[in-house]
């Protein structure tokens, strides 16, 4: 992801009150909203945004869009994000959740095929701590500072935040790869990006028994050049009972399969495989950050 404070964003598929506040919350904290394309609205405005019809009629009137946030419903998003590609965008955050499996496969064909970075399906979106909010993330408990937060999860994520900010560890950038079990980028691909980012001192895995990151073993982690601290919510729970989580739940029965504590047993064994630190408890992880980082005794 190549994304400053000055990036400019595009929004598809906006059109419920809730989605409106959401904008609101971006261009309050500094976000530069370029356009809106929602489709039979094309030449209103949204307060000073723009709103087309089309990407191409959205690009060709604002040119160098860096980035498009997708808020259209499921059954239209396979053909936003086609429509984002041809009109040029490498970089697609799919907030909708709960695509359609088969039109997952077929988008992620495509962006594959065009060198294009694709966070989510059912992602929150992202934020640079100061400087920029792209998604439905809540950016007060986020402070600037050098630790990345790769994610998948949403409340627990603002929840680990606090307590880093609390701790005198400030945030570089937090991720959300997204809630839908096929998903478009991975932990392993983001450790990637993270590896060449100058702005990142050390990174923290926030995952949970109900996602469908299966396998967390990283074994090129070691190459990275900087720490990596990992927390897995769900373990604590009594084994094999069912994680409550509804949408998880329902796509598990139809998948044959169930969410429970052991899943994320499994996923903590892979970490540890992979020796990187794993916290037991929220208030482990700040502790853990510093003694990785040397800045407390281990």
């Amino acid at each position: 992801m190549k994304l400053t404070a000055t990036s400019k964003v595009l929004i598809q598929g906006i059109s419920e009150l809730s989605e409106c506040d959401y904008l609101t919350q971006m261009e309050a904290y500094g976000t530069n909203l370029a356009a809106i394309v929602t489709p039979g609205q094309g030449g209103t405005s949204l307060g000073n945004i723009p709103v087309f019809d089309l990407v191409d009629q959205a690009v060709s009137a604002i040119h160098d869009i860096d980035i498009t946030l997708i808020f259209s419903p499921a059954y239209e998003v396979l053909d936003a994000v086609l429509e984002a590609i041809d009109g040029g965008f490498r970089q697609i955050i799919i907030i909708t959740a709960d695509i359609p499996p088969l039109d997952t496969v077929r988008l992620l064909r495509k962006a594959r095929a065009t060198s294009t970075t694709v966070i989510g399906p059912g992602s929150t979106g992202l934020v640079i701590p100061g400087q920029l909010l792209c998604g439905t993330q809540n950016p007060y408990f986020y402070s600037p500072g050098g630790v990345a937060i790769v994610s998948c999860s949403s409340s627990l994520t603002y929840e680990v935040a606090a307590v880093l900010t609390k701790a005198g560890l400030g945030q570089s950038i937090i991720i959300n790869l997204g809630s839908d079990n096929i998903l478009g980028t991975d932990f392993y691909q983001v450790l990637e990006f993270l590896k060449a980012d100058t702005g990142t001192e050390a990174i923290l895995l926030l995952d949970h028994s109900n996602s469908g990151n299966t396998n967390l073993c990283l074994d090129s982690s070691r190459d990275l050049g900087k720490p990596i601290v990992a927390y897995v919510a769900g373990h604590l729970l009594p084994l094999e009972q069912q994680v409550p989580e509804t949408g998880s739940m329902i796509a598990s029965q139809f998948a044959s399969t169930i969410a429970t504590t052991s899943n994320a047993k499994i996923k903590i064994n892979n970490l540890k495989q992979s020796k990187i630190p794993v916290a037991e408890s929220l208030q482990q992880i700040p502790v853990l950050i510093k003694k990785a980082m040397g800045k407390i005794d281990t």
